[in-house]
């Protein structure tokens, strides 16, 4: 039998994926302790939705980036990655995984956690991942290439599942999956809807080699933009 992992979420939002992962874990008994909630939203839908799957109250924590700002407007990240880090190591948490999570990660809890902290993104990388691409926002700019380019190819976007990194975005990608797009039809909100599935099971599949401790591969994937058409991002 495996030994169990200890594994916290970082999340912002709605929590569609936090609640995806930890019921397909529970219900095929993977050997791990859904141990921490982090959110900057007092909010957000993910509140609930991890409560009634198990995560207590207590182990439910309002990161308030607010009290990290300085003066001058900048914020104290090494403060607030030391306040972060004193809720994990106080419940001996081994990987983290963000979920829909919009901070940027401080540096420190990205060197404590090296090779054990996972981000999601809905969308091709590098390509179009960075600050303020997120969500809706980064389908957006895929339909956008998509429709400005008229490739005669078959229209997809990407979602990936990655290490997490001190830059947005920027970590290595370990699995992915394309979702076909109706260039005709579709809208940021239409195409979010129908990859979330597709989306969870990259997630989800990620989850399961790191909670069953198997070797992590960074998965080679293929330029999603053609030379000569980098101007358009």
């Amino acid at each position: 039998m495996s030994e169990r992992i200890r594994v916290g979420f970082l999340a912002s939002g709605s929590g569609t994926t936090v609640e995806a992962v930890m019921k397909r874990s529970i219900k095929e008994g993977l050997p791990v302790d859904h141990a921490l909630l982090m959110t900057n939203n007092r909010n957000a839908g993910v509140i609930q939705r991890a409560r009634d799957l198990g995560i207590p109250q207590e182990d439910t924590i309002y990161l308030n980036t607010h009290l990290f700002e300085e003066s001058d407007g900048t914020r104290n990240n090494d403060l607030m990655g030391e306040t972060m880090l004193k809720h994990f190591r106080g419940r001996g948490i081994d990987y983290l995984f963000q979920y829909g999570w919009l901070v940027k990660t401080p540096e420190n809890v990205i060197e404590e956690y090296a090779g054990a902290i996972f981000n999601q993104h809905p969308a091709p990388l590098p390509e179009f991942g960075g600050k303020g691409m997120y969500g809706e926002r980064a389908l957006a700019a895929v339909l956008y290439y998509w429709r400005m380019t008229k490739h005669k190819r078959p229209a997809w976007n990407e979602v990936v599942a990655q290490y997490a990194a001190a830059q947005y975005d920027e970590g290595a990608i370990l699995a992915s999956a394309r979702v076909p797009i109706e260039l005709d039809t579709d809208t940021p909100k239409t195409l979010q809807e129908r990859g979330l599935p597709i989306e969870h099971n990259v997630q989800y599949s990620l989850f399961k080699k790191v909670a069953n401790r198997e070797e992590l591969t960074v998965k080679e994937r293929e330029s999603f933009i053609i030379p000569g058409e980098e101007g358009l991002l």
